[in-house]
């Protein structure tokens, strides 16, 4: 069989004397719109219809660049269209361009007073930040320093006083000295032992306050026999009771008026208070609002009284009847009052010895062990004065509430016990909530509840520096141990709302032989009375 080839027809050709299509033969792709493109390009690159309206950022580029072979063309009527805008057009005003500039010129000095009135501001309100921790006081307390000025003076300074030193609360926070070793000399007395159940009472049980423990007053450190025995066998150089240095030690916390009289006899120095001297029980001396001398009973020269009479009341209902000597000599000051003293002997150890006399009020058992007690009580006049709790409602389930707005409102007084404690060596410290049982009425009271402290626990609530109240008496003794005079008379004195303390040499006949100063109705001070505020 003969094998057959495959056949092969050449394709027409349109001319001989050209490659390619002919011209005739485009006719057919009239109209239809051509994109250039290349062959490295993706088959969607031919007919892209949205590449020049819409730009995608993951299309590829074109190597022939963007066309606009697909763009929408408009018509001949198209092209006649226009769109007609109907917004109002606001006219602008011209000014002079000086009056224009001095416009600017006004908002940016008023952007730039803002800045700085704000700058003012936040700095004021940083100082205010370090004064409250440095004084431990509101910033709203030490600006109302000034309208306190009718509080009574606790001493009349007098006109043939010398002024001897002032000295700034400043300074007497920077002071620092830490004590040597202490020794309890003698302790002499009678007290009455503690009763435990009174540490049980609460609001619903509270105890009816009605008689108080007899006061007993020992005499002034430089009268005090057993001081006088000391400086006959030169024990010490400086001799002082409890509370002259409580004064002191807490002076930058005070805003009550104080005074110290101060003796300097031979070698000895004698830090003491007068039998009249300034008020010991004070009610919220720290509190934004001190109660004012209006002469109710509210008042602070009436509430001061009320104060110590609760805390006699408390002693009272706080004690056994049971009375225990205390020390050898077997001494008993008054037979009804529960009182004992102790002499301690502290060491500076540069050569400087100080004697003070410490009081306690109550022996109580701790473990089996005898302690001396210091039995002090805290009164509620008001149950919204001052930001104050009612306590009948708080002591029960916000015992640290109440706690923490006595130690704002009465600072200082707090800081006296807490320190007295100290220095005459109790082991406890009681506190006692005596609460009026109407607050129209100061005559009728009750015990709502107590607390226990160590001195130092209560210290450390307070922020005590024990080291800074050294500080502070040690620089006084090296004033007065500098003088000339051997046999002088001086006073410590702070004024009411001042922020330092003013040393006086006074003389012995205006110091004891004249009346208690007070404040007239006017709100004047009386002649002999120095407005330290008026000469700041």
């Amino acid at each position: 069989m003969a094998s057959e080839k495959p056949s092969f027809s050449t394709p027409a050709v349109a001319s001989d004397s050209m490659w390619g299509p002919s011209a005739s033969s485009f006719a057919v792709f009239d109209g239809i719109p051509y994109q250039p493109f290349s062959k490295q390009d993706r088959v969607g690159k031919i007919a892209d219809f949205l590449g020049t309206q819409y730009h995608r950022y993951d299309r590829p580029t074109n190597a022939f660049g963007e066309g606009d072979a697909f763009e929408y063309v408009h018509d001949a009527e198209d092209k006649a269209f226009q769109l007609v805008d109907t917004t109002r057009v606001t006219k602008q005003h011209f000014r002079p361009k000086r009056f224009q500039f001095r416009r600017h010129q006004d908002q940016s000095r008023g952007e730039v007073t803002l800045s700085k009135n704000k700058s003012r501001e936040r700095d004021r309100q940083r100082l205010e930040q370090k004064m409250q921790k440095k004084w431990g006081q509101t910033a709203k307390r030490r600006a109302d320093r000034r309208t306190r000025r009718n509080l009574p003076t606790s001493i009349e300074i007098m006109e043939q006083w010398q002024d001897i030193k002032t000295v700034d609360f400043e300074k007497l926070d920077s002071a620092e000295y830490e004590m040597g070793p202490i020794k309890t000399l003698l302790s002499v007395g009678a007290l009455n032992l503690y009763k435990k159940k009174v540490d049980r009472t609460e609001p619903s049980t509270a105890i009816d306050a009605r008689a108080s423990m007899p006061t007993y007053s020992m005499p002034m450190a430089m009268k005090d026999p057993q001081m006088q025995e000391f400086v006959k066998k030169n024990t010490a150089s400086v001799y002082a009771t409890e509370r002259a240095l409580t004064y002191l030690m807490t002076a930058t916390r005070s805003m009550y008026s104080w005074d110290v009289i101060v003796r300097t006899k031979g070698d000895a120095i004698f830090f003491d208070v007068r039998d009249d001297g300034p008020v010991e029980h004070t009610i919220d001396e720290n509190a934004f609002q001190a109660p004012i001398s209006e002469g109710d009973i509210n008042c602070a020269e009436a509430l001061a009284e009320e104060a110590a009479t609760a805390t006699q009341m408390f002693q009272k209902a706080a004690c056994l009847a049971k009375k225990v000597p205390v020390g050898k000599s077997g001494k008993v000051f008054d037979e009804a009052a529960s009182v004992a003293y102790s002499y301690r002997l502290f060491d500076f150890e540069d050569g400087c010895k100080l004697v003070v006399r410490g009081e306690h009020n109550a022996l109580d058992i701790i473990d089996k062990k005898p302690k001396f007690a210091a039995v002090k009580a805290m009164l509620e006049w008001d149950p919204v004065a001052n930001g104050a709790t009612d306590w009948r409602r708080k002591l029960v389930n916000q015992h640290g509430t109440v706690l923490a707005t006595e130690l704002r409102n009465n600072a200082c007084k707090l800081a006296r016990w807490a320190l007295g404690s100290m220095l005459a060596g109790n082991g406890v410290l009681k506190l006692g909530y005596v609460s009026r049982v109407t607050p129209e009425s100061n005559t009728a009271h009750q015990i709502l509840a107590t607390e226990t402290f160590t001195p130092a626990q209560l210290g450390k609530e307070l922020k005590l520096s024990l080291a800074n109240g050294w500080g502070i008496v040690r620089s006084l003794i090296n004033l007065f141990e500098s003088q000339e005079n051997p046999d002088g008379w001086y006073v410590v004195y702070h004024g009411p709302g001042e922020e330092n303390i003013k040393v006086y040499q006074a003389d012995e006949e205006s110091l004891f032989k004249r009346p208690k100063a007070t404040y007239t109705e006017d709100g004047q001070a009386p002649v002999g009375i120095l407005d330290i505020g008026a000469m700041q």
